[in-house]
């Protein structure tokens, strides 16, 4: 007695029939909390799983009573606990939702385990320091949490007159000449230490070199003019590069890949728009970066007396005009029905060499290679869908229903990149089933008098 006998204006002469949609609320009494365990998180990986409940009148509001969620994550009204999880660690809370009337709390645990790239003290040959001068150079670490903490494992290591600064900083007044060797050690905010062993050529004046133990930053499409400057030894200088390296800035980049030839001389990439300007009276870095990016550069340093020099640096290349993913929300995807949706940036229509990929967290699995961290299924892209270059995102998904977190990446030629977690919430499928509407006997006489009836009245009209 839900619904009146028919409902409508009039019988649906085509389909034969008559079909009404109506609503019964129907509750059980009671609500609960399905969901006893989480999925194991990983450190600055997205993340995302959906809060199951049972009972109640079907529809659920839920919210977080009591405890803290892993910093990174939010929980919303939906169930849905997504984000980017940023300190590794359990974290207890309860879960409380609520239907009608009804409402059930469960205390919920979720195991954050660390991750990103692991805490290195990036490989540097110090440049020379001349006796009785002052010097200064830098520690470079990545990976690990920032910000961090240096110090010397063995303060009378050192060569007299020098320490370490916490910030990193190898600086004072060399008084001894000589060859000393001594460990480094750096501290990340988590707490995790990592050493190395370095060297460091104290010379006299008449000794060859490099004094250079840094370089200025540089842009993209901006003219580059760094000087090359060594001391001592026999003039003209000539410089070459013996070592290139491309580092990682993000977590979902491995290093590039290493230029060396034992030593001997290699070429700067034909990309990279920079290279070594030897003049008769001043050497130079020039030229006009084309791409972004972190890069390690070994310099040799070689005077009239055939007398050699190394040192390493790092030259950062920046951009003036950053490229970010710009789209915030994707719209719901529906289990074996065709999804389609195109991702859209910054960067414009005159941007060159755009990319869009689903990049992974890399991780070292021994010293000079990297391979993807292991990833929950909610925390790719739903099966059935696939992302092309262009941003878009097509495909027919057919997983799991659930809320899927993943990363998206994009990239130009210029080495601009962004990189960003973004969701799909997967429902299933929306296609009801098709009622078939036929009638038989007696059935069938009632409904051909109706419409007889009905017909007759319209004709009296």
């Amino acid at each position: 007695s839900a619904t009146s006998m028919f409902g409508g204006s009039e019988i649906t002469i085509v389909n034969n029939c008559f079909t009404q949609a109506a609503s019964v609320a129907v509750t059980t009494g009671t609500v609960t909390v399905s969901t006893a365990a989480l999925p194991t998180a990983t450190q600055y990986a997205p993340y995302g799983v959906r809060l199951v409940a049972t009972g109640g009148t079907g529809i659920y509001a839920w919210e977080l009573a009591n405890g803290a969620l892993p910093p990174g994550l939010t929980l919303s009204a939906a169930g849905d606990l997504v984000g980017t999880p940023s300190t590794a660690g359990t974290f207890s809370f309860d879960a409380k939702v609520t239907s009608g009337t009804l409402n059930d709390t469960r205390n919920l645990s979720l195991t954050v385990s660390p991750g990103g790239l692991p805490l290195v003290i990036v490989d540097q040959s110090l440049t020379a320091a001349e006796f009785g001068r002052t010097y200064t150079t830098s520690f470079v670490a990545v990976g690990g949490r920032p910000p961090y903490e240096w110090r010397a494992l063995d303060l009378d290591e050192l060569p007299p007159g020098l320490g370490v600064a916490t910030d990193g900083l190898l600086e004072g007044r060399p008084l001894m000449a000589g060859d000393f060797a001594f460990a480094i050690e750096v501290k990340d905010s988590t707490g995790a230490t990592v050493s190395k062993e370095l060297a460091l050529r104290v010379v006299t004046p008449t000794s060859l070199s490099i004094a250079t133990s840094a370089v200025e930053g540089a842009s993209v499409g901006r003219e580059y003019l760094q000087p090359l400057v060594a001391v001592g030894g026999t003039p003209p200088y000539a410089w070459t590069l013996i070592r290139f390296q491309e580092l990682p800035e993000n977590i979902t980049d491995a290093p590039g890949e290493v230029l060396f030839n034992n030593g001997g001389a290699v070429a700067f990439p034909a990309d990279f728009g920079i290279d070594i300007d030897d003049r008769d009276t001043s050497d130079y870095l020039s030229g006009t970066p084309r791409k972004a990016g972190l890069y390690a550069m070994t310099l040799k340093v070689k005077d009239g007396a055939d007398t050699e020099d190394t040192a390493s640096v790092l030259l950062r290349v920046t951009y003036r005009d950053g490229l970010a993913i710009t789209t915030q929300q994707l719209p719901d995807a529906f289990v074996g029905q065709p999804y389609q949706v195109r991702l859209t940036h910054n960067g414009g229509s005159d941007a060159v060499g755009i990319n869009f990929s689903t990049p992974c967290i890399m991780q070292a699995v021994r010293p000079g290679e990297f391979q993807c961290a292991a990833s929950e299924p909610l925390q790719r892209m739903p099966v059935g869908l696939s992302l092309a270059a262009d941003g878009t995102i097509l495909g027919t998904p057919n997983g799991d229903t659930g809320t899927y977190t993943f990363l998206v990446k994009v990239a130009d030629a210029t080495g601009r990149q962004d990189v960003r977690a973004v969701a799909i919430r997967l429902r299933p499928d929306f296609a009801l089933e098709r009622s078939s509407c036929s009638t038989t006997g007696l059935e069938a006489s009632l409904l051909t008098l109706a419409l007889a009836g009905f017909a007759l009245r319209r004709r009296r009209r």
